[in-house]
Formats: structure tokens, C-alpha cells, sequence
């Protein structure tokens, strides 16, 4: 750090005597963050967020179009989903969306009128052209089965808890919601919400677990997925009667932010520190996926096996279209903060983001830098310093967990 601010002391004071200026050479481009999406394949998509904006891509997410701009005096919309073209986007003070035509337009079906509900909306789960089922706030569940033009509330309790922690059905019948609580609360039913019955996540946690806290839940194919603390991922096979702890979890204080049931066998799960992991055999192997990031996965969206989307922190998004070997970024410049500069010699410039260990290089004296990644370092964490002896040997220093490593082969 102490090396770091030195060399921009430096080099503003020789800037200020020699009366030049400095040149802004990469810098982030204002873009669209979207809190969910939905691809229906590997060039269409359509992704909302903030202030009730939805967007559509048609290339694969490399550029997106405000099918909706956004509007400071309407609520977020938090999740969609979708059942062929028709779709649904809910989120804060009730608002709920629907499109009957892939998202090309929206029209508003939001509760509120026939409820009087005005609380938010966390989550819908689209089962049919006709049949969706959403929940929220106060112990809210909500169900249509006429595409929104009705809505009737659960007058099942769900013991008090916000149903903020989503909502999956694989069929009009069986469904399950969960509490975005520290309890691991899940809730089953197997004949359309008429009737729930509790399943408590909590005792499939690790036993060295902090928390039992959920973040989402997922259902296709007759398989009901649901994710947690410490990267947990928790399947079902009986309708959410009971579930399994399946697959790579970790000690340390992180979570999945979202999953994906692909179908019976395909099952994605994504977190903090660049966490993706997928299975194709219904769970009984994973593998990790390295989308180039080590920030959070926010959203992912996988149309088929070989097409897949992340839309991480800072603007950090990815594609791929060969199931995950390679990845393609899909902003030009993302909006990250580097910690350290190390000249390796007098044209390879060597940089490392303190959020998660993203690195970018330079190799003709910083005029162009290469878009940052961390697939030569594979770190997940906050890198704070790069130190090199010589042109082949350094050094490179993290935060905790970390470990410090001689960088050989990354220079090669």
C-alpha cells in the first residue's frame, strides 16, 4: 500500500512540474444491473431491476434495450420467471408485471386493487400460461390461475414469517416456499397451496454451521433445490418432504446468491467469491465452474447445458456457450477497484482488484490493459499487493484465507 501511494505521489508531483496531463486509458461504462433475468436461449434474454426496468437483449447480453426505462417513481422489481413466453416480474410495494409475448410488452397486474396487498414482492414462480403462484411480506402467498387477472391469498399462517425467500413449483401441484430467515424455514405442498405442511431446512446444515439462513430456491423436473449459508445447496427429491445436503459446501462466512434446476440431472448453484458449481448427474458429482470473476454471482441463467450467463458484482458479467470451459466478458470495462500497481519491466504493468483478486495487465507501458480476470490466479479473494525480484520471480499478498504464492507461471 505504502509502495502504491508513493509511486502516484511520484507521478503526480512529476505531472504538476512538467505541466502534462493523464490520460484515462480504461474506464467502466454506465450499464444496466439487473437483480434477475431470464435467457430462452444463447442470444435472447430479458433482465430486470431498479426502478420497475426491464431489458432485452438480443445478442447475448452484449448489448441490452430498456423494453422499460427506468422510472425513480416506481418500486424495483426483484425476481421473474417464466413459463414459454408468458412471464411475470414482481418486486417492492406489490408491483407484479406480465408479458405474453417473451417480454416484448408489459402490462400491469400488480394485487393490490383486488387485496388491497402493498407490501413486497420477493419472488414468482410461472407454472403455466394461467397458473403462477407469488410470494412476499407478512406471511404472503399469492396465487392466479386466470394469468394475473385474479389473485387469491393463502389463508395458511406460515407461522408469521416473510416469504422472502422464494417460491418454486414444478408442476401446478407441488411447490415449495422458504423464509429468507436464520431458521432454515421451508414450507411444501402437493396439491396447489391448497394445504402446506413445515419441513425444517436447518437440520440438513452442516453441524459446524453459524447460521441456517436461506437465499433461494428452484424447482424443475420433479427436483426442489434450495441454497443457504456457507454455499450450501439442499435437494429434494420427494416434493420437499425431506432433502439431502449435496455437494461442495464451505466453513468460512459465505453463501449461494442463486441457482438454477436446469432439469433432473443439470443443477447450477453461484456465490460470493466467483462460486459457480454445477452437477449433470442429479447431484452425486459437481464441478466448479471459473467464470474469470471473483465477485459475488448474482444472477445466473442457463438456457441449456452449453449457454450459460453470470451477472456478477462491479459490472462483472460473463457468457458461455461451451458449457463453461470458456467465457466471454460481456462489458467492456468493468467498474472494479483496483489496490496495487508492480511493473514486471518497463512495458508489463501488472494490477489486482481488492474485491476479488480480479487482476489486469498491461503490456505496452499502461496504454491498453487487458480485461480484468482472475483465471491465472483462481483467487476469491481481496489481493492487496504484487511484488516481483526480477522480471520472472514475485510475490503476491492477500487478505485472509489467502495465501502468498511465487507468480511464475502467470507471467508465462
Amino acid at each position: 500500500m505504502k509502495k502504491m501511494l508513493t509511486l502516484i505521489t511520484l507521478l503526480l508531483a512529476a505531472a504538476l512540474l512538467l505541466g502534462t496531463s493523464w490520460e484515462v486509458v480504461q474506464q467502466s461504462s454506465p450499464g444496466f444491473s439487473p437483480y434477475d433475468g431470464h435467457f430462452f436461449d444463447a442470444d435472447s434474454g430479458i433482465l430486470v431491476g431498479a426502478d420497475a426496468a426491464v431489458y432485452m437483449t438480443a445478442d447475448g447480453g452484449l448489448t441490452m434495450t430498456a423494453v422499460l426505462a427506468e422510472d425513480a417513481a416506481k418500486p424495483n422489481l426483484r425476481k421473474v420467471d417464466f413459463y414459454g413466453k408468458t412471464g411475470m416480474a414482481v418486486g417492492d410495494d406489490g408491483i407484479a408485471l406480465k408479458t405474453a409475448d417473451g417480454g416484448r410488452t408489459w402490462t400491469d397486474i400488480s394485487p393490490d386493487s383486488a387485496l388491497a396487498y402493498e407490501g413486497d414482492l420477493a419472488a414468482v414462480s410461472v407454472v403455466s400460461d394461467l397458473v403462477a403462484y407469488v410470494c412476499g411480506d407478512d406471511s404472503t402467498l399469492l396465487k392466479t390461475v386466470d394469468g394475473g387477472s385474479t389473485w387469491t391469498r393463502s389463508s395458511f399462517g406460515f407461522d408469521g414469517e416473510d416469504l422472502d425467500g422464494g417460491v418454486a413449483f414444478y408442476d401446478e401441484d407441488h411447490g415449495v416456499v422458504i423464509a429468507d430467515a436464520i431458521s432454515g424455514l421451508s414450507w411444501y405442498t402437493a396439491d396447489g397451496g391448497d394445504s402446506w405442511t413445515f419441513t425444517s431446512i436447518a437440520q440438513y446444515f452442516p453441524v459446524t454451521a453459524i447460521t441456517s439462513k436461506l437465499y433461494g430456491v428452484d424447482a424443475a423436473d420433479g427436483v426442489i433445490a434450495i441454497i443457504g449459508y456457507h454455499q450450501t445447496l439442499f435437494l429434494s427429491t420427494d416434493g420437499g418432504q425431506t432433502y439431502s445436503l449435496a455437494g461442495p459446501y464451505a466453513f468460512t462466512n459465505v453463501y449461494n446468491s442463486d441457482l438454477q434446476v436446469l432439469d433432473a440431472n443439470t443443477i447450477y448453484a453461484a456465490g460470493q467469491n466467483g462460486w459457480l458449481v454445477r452437477t449433470v448427474d442429479g447431484g452425486a458429482n459437481w464441478e466448479e465452474l471459473h467464470f474469470g470473476s471473483g465477485h459475488k454471482a448474482n444472477l445466473i441463467s442457463f438456457p441449456n447445458s452449453n449457454d450459460g450467463f453470470v451477472f456478477a458484482d462491479d459490472m462483472q458479467y460473463f457468457a458461455t456457450h461451451d458449457g463453461g470451459t470458456s467465457w466471454t466478458p460481456l462489458t467492456a470495462w468493468p467498474s472494479i477497484r483496483f489496490q496495487n500497481i508492480e511493473a514486471r519491466n518497463d512495458q508489463h504493468l501488472l494490477t489486482a482488484c481488492w474485491g476479488a483478486g480480479d487482476m489486469t495487465e498491461s503490456f505496452d507501458a499502461g496504454a491498453t490493459w487487458s480485461h480484468p480476470t482472475n483465471t491465472k490466479l483462481l483467487s476469491h479473494v481481496d489481493i492487496w499487493e504484487i511484488e516481483f525480484y526480477d522480471e520472472q520471480k514475485g510475490l503476491i499478498g492477500g487478505d485472509s484465507n489467502s495465501s502468498i504464492m511465487i507468480s511464475v507461471s502467470l507471467l508465462k
